[in-house]
């Protein structure tokens, strides 16, 4: 994959990558690409290599992502993610937003959702990065994955 993720062009903005963890070792290999990107949906193996990610797109504005079960590899140094305005979690491993929330810093986050694969969300934790990030959230959504009778009819 890497090979071919060097002959992508230099206008390319959004990447989505479904069906592959991407671990430290491979987001490595992939870095060149991420500097020019503002729209990344991918499933990372661990928060260290999250946060790898976070730090090799510095134009970064819209971020979905599922964690998986990696354990955390060394203690996550703080990172402040100035240009991400859009924060959507679709599915982690238990245990894994506790030690990213405790590290991030996102003061232009305006839209934060929480989809219904996250089953512990570290809600002292979310509620201290929001606060420490001074933002300007406008949109804060979880599904829970539950359907009411007015949405089935």
């Amino acid at each position: 994959m890497s090979q071919s993720a060097l002959r992508l062009p230099a206008t390319l903005r959004s990447f989505k990558l479904v069906g592959l963890d991407l671990t430290l070792k491979r987001l490595s290999s992939l870095s060149a690409i991420f500097a020019q990107l503002t729209n990344i949906k991918i499933a990372v193996h661990h928060t260290n290599a999250l946060l790898h990610l976070l730090q090799l797109s510095p134009n970064l504005s819209s971020l979905t992502f599922g964690l998986g079960p990696g354990l955390l590899e060394r203690a996550l140094q703080p990172f402040k993610q100035a240009e991400l305005e859009s924060l959507r979690i679709t599915s982690v491993y238990v245990g894994g937003l506790s030690d990213l929330f405790n590290a991030l810093l996102l003061p232009n986050l305006r839209a934060l959702a929480v989809a219904h694969g996250v089953q512990e969300l570290p809600h002292e934790e979310l509620k201290a990065l929001l606060t420490r990030s001074i933002c300007p959230l406008e949109s804060l959504a979880f599904d829970t994955g539950v359907t009411t009778d007015e949405q089935q009819a």
